[in-house]
């Protein structure tokens, strides 16, 4: 045909369309979501859900064919990444295998038009004349003919006036030519490039968020499509942009929607939830720091960080459901009911392919040798041996992360097949003999999926959170302090308490220690926030020590102390400051002379343990100094 002939022909398209001005094309929303895990790299094809644009206008060719340009470009996701169409089956005009993927029905009556399989529509209603994509990957387009009826040789009548017509992109089933309908679920295109949509789980919630405070670990992750429609294409064999000119219509048509945002959906499916037990009774007996010790007299059992002496439970989790995403097959549900795989990346129906469960415990100042971290479900860590029957320890003094690993079946037996999954106990289990340090407890929880291979690999499912904490060692003397007694002398202290954890709070006790090294009275001071941060006069201390408690007598060799208000000037006290249940304290001193001179004399203090393992050699069983050896009393 002759181009001039091509150009009128295409000039009168859509004449029924342009007397539809109240109201504009629609695409037609729908959403497909599918599992983030299921998503591995963006070499990975996953088979494209239709879509659709319905039109406000009629396609009339009873006066001759109809010739337009339909495009389906992927836009940006919610993160900013765009997918891209991929490589295969794409191309050629009328039975090639994007055109078979391509419907129009009529969007009154809902028939669906037989799509021909020649030149001239002897054998059906419309011929996709050329399809293909853009050079960038992210356009589909197609131009499509509709035969004016009857047809040249009379063989056919097709369908010549199409009623706001419903075009399909992607469709799974189709009427090709006069036989019966076809299924075209397998010359659907795919979509690829959306690795990069979704993200890599591992990093996202490992790195980008430290197990610092309790994380949701899910995210959902949106990719939209848009529409454009032409008439009067210049080439109808290719797409409309620079270099062929076509008129936007329908698609341009004020009131017309021709985006689609949520056309993917990408939800995390799988999450964990970890937290520590919910009181936390467990500290470190004074004296030494060798066992653990009920400090609020709440005893032994579930949902209590204190078990016994030499072992606490840190914390527990487990595994939820999250998000109602598809596994790769777009047909069936990704979920934690399903994690019975032992034949990792093999499947996509809808197993969660477990090869392992790795479980990392990080420790601020590290663990005490020879000790153990368990799993465990018993909340009272008293199963033996713990989760599949082994304890993990250890081998350096002090080391962290430890790691456990559980193979598949007892992952199983542990986690059970339910959302939210039974909970696995972290239990700590220390040798009674040897120091243990102060620290803050946090775990990473991982359900490793295997080595990633083949097209339906899965990432990882990963999350990290707070346990408890185990405090009572602190004990923190301010060597240089100035009294109120010493008011005359013209000097004066102010202490500064800093509790610089970011999840525990610290109870503050202080004593008084008399210059002939006889122990003063002592008090419940406060209870610091996490963060928080309080300061003190001496005045304000030495009033709540002399309404505080005397010292027990005989707790050291010396004497019964006397009440504060009894100190001299020039009598040299210090001040020892202890917490039971925090896991670090800092404390600055500042003392104001004669004139309002001020000086801070917190280098005259010892610190707790929140240093790190240079501070002191190994052999010494602590990893830094601490300057008060004792509690309150000398306890």
């Amino acid at each position: 045909m002759k181009q001039t002939l091509i150009t009128r022909l295409i000039l009168g398209a859509f004449a029924g369309l342009a007397a539809v001005g109240a109201y504009a094309g629609q695409i037609q929303s729908s959403s497909t979501s599918i599992a983030r895990e299921a998503i591995q790299n963006d070499a990975q094809q996953i088979a494209s859900p239709s879509i659709a644009y319905r039109f406000a206008g009629d396609i009339d060719a009873r006066a001759n064919d109809q010739t337009f340009q339909v495009q389906f470009t992927l836009n940006p996701a919610s993160n900013g990444f765009t997918p891209s169409w991929g490589p295969n089956l794409v191309g050629g005009g009328a039975n090639s295998t994007l055109a078979q993927a391509i419907t129009i029905t009529d969007g009154v009556t809902a028939n669906l038009l037989a799509q021909a399989t020649t030149m001239g529509g002897t054998d059906g209603d419309y011929t996709v004349l050329a399809a293909g994509i853009s050079p960038n990957g992210k356009t589909v387009w197609a131009t499509i003919k509709v035969w004016m009826a009857p047809t040249a040789n009379n063989i056919a009548v097709p369908t010549a006036l199409i009623k706001q017509p419903l075009i399909t992109l992607n469709a799974t089933s189709n009427q090709i030519g006069g036989g019966l309908p076809t299924n075209t679920s397998l010359l659907r295109n795919t979509v690829t490039g959306l690795f990069s949509v979704v993200g890599d789980i591992v990093t996202t919630y490992n790195t980008a968020l430290p197990p610092t405070a309790g994380h949701v670990c899910a995210e959902t992750i949106t990719d939209g499509i848009s529409f454009k429609h032409y008439t009067a294409v210049t080439d109808p064999m290719l797409m409309v942009g620079p270099g062929n000119s076509g008129n936007e219509d329908e698609s341009q048509r004020s009131g017309a929607t021709n985006l689609q945002g949520g056309w993917l959906v990408f939800p995390t499916n799988v999450g964990f939830n970890i937290a520590p037990p919910a009181t936390e009774n467990a500290g470190l007996t004074t004296g030494g720091n060798l066992t653990f010790t009920d400090t609020t007299g709440a005893g032994a059992g579930a949902g209590l960080t204190y078990q016994t002496p030499t072992t606490a439970t840190l914390g527990q989790f487990n595994l939820k459901q999250t998000g109602a995403g598809l596994d790769s097959d777009l047909a069936t549900l990704y979920n934690v009911a399903a994690a019975t795989d032992s034949s990792p990346t093999t499947l996509q129906d809808g197993t969660i392919e477990v090869d392992n469960l790795q479980v990392r415990v990080f420790a601020s100042q590290g663990f005490v040798a020879g000790g153990t971290i368990s799993l465990d479900t018993s909340a009272t860590c008293s199963t033996a041996g713990g989760v599949g029957g082994v304890s993990w320890a250890s081998t350096v003094a002090g080391a962290s992360p430890l790691t456990v690993t559980v193979p598949l079946g007892n992952v199983l037996a542990a986690l059970g097949g339910v959302s939210p999954s039974t909970p696995v106990y972290v239990c700590y289990n220390v040798p009674g003999t040897a120091y243990i340090p102060s620290s803050q407890f946090t775990a990473e929880a991982r359900v490793v999926k295997g080595t990633p291979a083949g097209a339906f690999a899965e990432q990882d499912d990963i999350c990290n959170g707070p346990l408890t904490a185990l405090g009572g060692s602190i004990k923190i003397d301010v060597r240089n302090y100035v009294s109120s007694a010493d008011v005359s002398s013209g000097w004066q202290s102010t202490i500064r308490l800093i509790n610089t954890s970011e999840t525990k709070a610290a109870d503050i006790q202080v004593q008084l220690i008399n210059q002939d090294g006889s122990y003063g009275n002592w008090t419940d001071l406060a209870t610091l926030a996490p963060l928080s941060v309080k300061n003190y006069s001496a005045a304000s201390l030495d009033a709540a020590l002399a309404a505080g408690t005397i010292t027990q007598a005989g707790a050291r060799a010396g004497t019964v102390s006397l009440p504060i208000a009894a100190a001299t000037a020039g009598s040299s006290p210090r001040l020892r400051f202890t917490s039971k249940q925090g896991d670090t304290l800092r404390i600055q001193n500042y003392v104001q002379g004669p004139g309002g001179m001020i000086f801070e004399a917190s280098n005259a203090e010892g610190v707790d343990f929140a240093g790190n393992i240079t501070r002191a050699p190994a052999s010494e069983g602590q990893y830094q100094t601490q300057d008060a050896q004792k509690g309150i009393d000398g306890k």
